[in-house]
């Protein structure tokens, strides 16, 4: 700054702005002023008839105003500069000094012959900041006038205190705010959680369950009267429980096992996915146990499904076994060429394969399907069977019989049947009554005159000792002039 400028700066009333600009000109940390601290310099000043007094903390860096009195408008800006280093000299070493009519040879600051400055302290010790006083003129400050700068000190700290409980206080509230917040929405999540939740205490008894789990045993969310969890286990588990459950748990440690709960009131059980593992709070002690548990109802089904198929697959397989060595050894019986007897058995076996292709991995088949994936290579054009009849599930052992008789009977009608002319047909009709009594026809029309054969052959040994046993009943064969009928009568299950 030029002389001139800085005369102008000593001699003008400044306003607020252009006082911040120069204060930053020096190079000044400046912090929102406050009316309360401000009072506190006003008063330091008038009480020490001192031209400048400022109140400054440190940041550890520096010093930040937060009140001056006469600081820009009765100082220079390297004045201001000097200033605030004896305030950093002496808040950083935590002295409190009195000047009194200083020479020049002793003045910290040039020009100003006055000066007192007195550390800020926290109830620690703590240097924080200073509150100093300046004054151009050589005055000495008296024990009245330390005393009130002590105490104007110790007033400026307490009112920092103040505002730093009230922020602790604002930021704890805060917190706790947030807590309660974070505690309600985690309450409303597990409350509506659809997965069984249950809180237990460290003696093992039910202090929480939400609304699913709730429902399941019977009990209010908050139970009044005590209940051990393993009250809510099972009778049939009560030893899985008590033997592999609480040995893991008891040392701290999570544990899972497929449990039935059971409802204290209905006793109903449910089977479940069970979870329990310790709760723990900010030091690692030990406040409780989280239990969850999944429902798995729809698992243990599944489970067993799997196992019927298992079983179900292991004796149809035994049976497929047993019908393709009647086959083989029949066709065998009744051919002496042994290519013929190839060709017989392979075809026979085809016919057993479509009826595992109906059937799939179920244990059942419609029989609508059986018969028409049996007769389809003999009707090509959908006009040489008459089909009539419900829609019927047949088992495995059924399915398998019926697609092997149905197999011989229009191989038979094809070769000496009604089947080996262009015009002949065959009735095919079934129904089940009231009674649960199943009948099944086979009526040939319009072919050659059919005669008593002389001897039984393949087919009619298997439909009259092995598809009749399928059905719990017998069949019957008449070879009447105008063509073959077959009937079967019996049951479709015991």
């Amino acid at each position: 700054m030029a002389g001139s400028d800085l005369d102008g700066f000593l001699a003008s009333e400044w306003t607020p702005t252009e006082k911040l600009d120069a204060l930053r000109w020096c190079g000044v940390p400046l912090t929102p002023r406050d009316e309360s601290f401000g009072r506190i310099v006003r008063h330091a000043a008038k009480t020490c008839g001192a031209a400048v007094a400022v109140i400054a903390l440190s940041d550890g860096n520096g010093l930040s105003i937060i009140a001056e009195q006469g600081l820009g408008s009765r100082t220079g800006p390297e004045e201001a500069d000097r200033l605030l280093a004896y305030l950093v000299e002496n808040a950083t070493t935590g002295r409190a000094v009195g000047k009194d009519s200083l020479s020049p040879r002793q003045q910290p600051v040039p020009g100003f012959e006055s000066l007192v400055c007195v550390t800020l302290k926290t109830p620690d010790g703590d240097p924080i900041g200073a509150l100093g006083v300046f004054d151009r003129r050589s005055s000495d400050f008296t024990d009245e006038q330390l005393d009130a700068l002590e105490f104007l000190a110790d007033q400026t700290v307490e009112i920092l205190e103040l505002r730093r409980r009230a922020v602790r206080q604002r930021q704890l509230l805060q917190e706790a705010n947030r807590e309660i917040t974070l505690g309600r929405k985690f309450e409303w999540l597990v409350t509506q959680s659809p997965e069984f939740v249950c809180a237990v205490n460290t003696l093992g008894f039910v202090v929480y369950l939400n609304g699913v789990a709730s429902k399941i045993v019977g009990l209010p969310s908050r139970p009044r009267f005590g209940y051990e969890l393993k009250e809510l286990v099972a009778d049939e588990h009560q030893d899985t429980f008590i033997n592999e459950v609480m040995p893991i748990i008891l040392r701290g440690e999570v544990c899972e096992r497929r449990l039935r709960l059971r409802n204290v009131r209905t006793r109903e059980p449910l089977p479940t996915l069970f979870t329990i593992y310790p709760i723990r709070g900010p030091d690692q002690e030990l406040m409780g146990y989280g239990v969850g548990s999944k429902d798995a109802t729809a698992l243990e089904a599944e489970e067993e499904r799997m196992d019927h198929l298992v079983r179900e697959g292991a004796h149809r397989m035994q049976n497929l076994v047993a019908v393709m060595n009647s086959v083989v050894d029949s066709t065998l019986r009744h051919h002496t060429d042994i290519g013929d007897a190839r060709v017989s058995i392979r075809k026979r076996l085809d016919a057993l394969g479509a009826a595992q292709t109906i059937l799939g991995t179920a244990s059942a088949a419609d029989i609508v399907d059986v018969i028409r994936v049996a007769l389809s290579p003999h009707d090509v054009d959908g006009s040489r069977f008459r089909i009539s009849g419900p829609s019927l599930m047949l088992t495995a052992q059924q399915t398998q019989g019926l697609a092997l008789g149905l197999y011989e009977l229009a191989t038979n009608a094809v070769k000496y049947g009604s089947l080996s002319n262009d015009t002949g047909t065959v009735g095919v009709e079934w129904s089940l009554s009231e009674t649960g009594s199943f009948t099944f026809e086979w009526t040939e029309t319009g072919g050659p005159t059919v005669s008593l054969p002389t001897s039984a052959g393949f087919g009619s040994t298997l439909l009259k000792r092995g598809i009749g046993s399928y059905f719990s009943g017998e069949v019957e064969q008449e070879f009447r002039p105008e063509g073959l009928r077959v009937a079967l009568r019996g049951r479709l299950s015991e």
